[in-house]
């Protein structure tokens, strides 16, 4: 008889007896659930109680915030849950809990599903985890859109839709920025505004475009030129 798990959402479930099925989600709040090679669940942890400044061996991004993760039973590899899911076990080249890539037959003989590689026909939505084309630019089960047609994990789809949003509003706070440098009385405020936002919003910047970037350092080239006027105008008084 199939292993009955409590999900975090608290719904329980049945695990599948399938041991090849190993991107297996609760059917109660679509979470994925972490299964090893003989589909015994694995228990998640948070950064605090991982290793910091690891990469996730699948997307090669950093672990990074409060996300559930996954630690390899066999090697010790930590993997984001969503990469882990996704893939359907383990990264690493060689390690016991990586998964088999299946086949998948059409009118020419078998052909590769796209799962981590990149490669196929077909690939995974990771938003959803359904099979989608690999040249879909939308998933067409949960109407994701993605602005590449390459594999993305969940992670990395999260992490463009947070620069999108980032290069949005980058896209009307950059032209605000540079008509209130124009006048010069907000001179020093507004090198101090545009210095921050290309210090530290530099790649949401470069996303927006280049024009935005252009205006950013026109504000910044400005406010400079009229903070210098303004100090020099003030020495000037004061020595008077």
């Amino acid at each position: 008889m199939s292993e009955i798990i409590t999900c975090d959402c608290g719904a329980r479930v049945r695990l599948p007896r399938d041991k090849t099925s190993r991107s297996f989600r609760c059917p109660a709040c679509k979470l994925a659930i972490p299964l090893s090679i003989d589909a015994e669940a694995i228990s998640t942890v948070r950064l605090r109680d991982a290793a910091r400044g690891v990469l996730c061996p699948t997307c090669q991004c950093d672990v990074t915030g409060d996300e559930p993760l996954v630690i390899c039973p066999d090697c010790q590899q930590t993997h984001h849950l969503e990469c882990w899911a996704e893939i359907g076990g383990c990264a690493t080249y060689g390690c016991r809990q990586a998964p088999a890539l299946p086949k998948a037959d059409s009118a020419d003989g078998p052909r590769p599903i796209s799962q981590a590689g990149g490669w196929g026909d077909e690939k995974r939505c990771p938003n959803c985890g359904e099979l989608i084309k690999s040249s879909a630019l939308r998933c067409r089960y949960c109407r994701t859109e993605f602005d590449t047609a390459d594999p993305l994990s969940a992670t990395e789809l999260r992490r463009r839709k947070r620069q999108k949003s980032s290069a949005e509003q980058m896209r009307w706070i950059l032209p605000l920025t540079f008509a209130l440098s124009v006048p010069g009385c907000l001179a020093p405020l507004m090198l101090i505004a545009a210095g921050c936002l290309l210090g530290f919003q530099g790649p949401s910047i470069r996303a927006a475009g280049p024009v935005y970037l252009v205006l950013g350092y026109a504000a910044l080239a400005i406010s400079g030129v009229y903070t210098l006027l303004l100090v020099g105008f003030v020495a000037y008084s004061v020595v008077s």
